[in-house]
């Protein structure tokens, strides 16, 4: 069974210079805040790791969602993801808490009210390491 749109309004397919599919991302109904905001979802192989790919792709979701989708987008990360989360902050996000037990140990990340060209640039030429 497939999700609707409304659970899964967005979704893309990583590509390679190829053309070559190494992962996915895409945006679903987050069960945070009583599931009132959307969290993006971001999965790549692992050959296809610290080469830019997620970074470029998790950016090119804050320049084609909707405006409405866009201001309640969220990105929940374990703590133990030093990577995840410098990606994340790297790209426009701030810390503003954690999840609910049993899932306290997910922190929140908000997309902050700034433009992103300037972070998105400044992500995919530095670290390359998967969001």
């Amino acid at each position: 069974m497939y999700p609707s749109s409304d659970e899964v309004p967005y979704q893309w397919i990583i590509e390679d210079g190829y053309g070559i599919a190494q992962g996915i991302v895409t945006i679903v109904k987050s069960e945070a805040y009583d599931g009132s905001f959307y969290e993006r979802v971001c999965a790549i192989h692992k050959r296809a790791r610290r080469k830019g790919l997620a970074t470029f792709a998790c950016s090119e979701i804050n320049n084609v969602v909707d405006p409405k989708i866009r201001d309640k987008l969220i990105a929940c990360i374990d703590k133990s993801n030093h990577e995840a989360i410098s990606r994340m902050e790297k790209l426009g996000f701030t810390h503003s808490g954690y999840r609910t037990p049993p899932n306290e140990h997910i922190k929140i990340f908000h997309l902050k009210k700034q433009t992103m060209s300037n972070k998105v640039a400044e992500a995919t030429s530095t670290d390359a390491s998967v969001a």
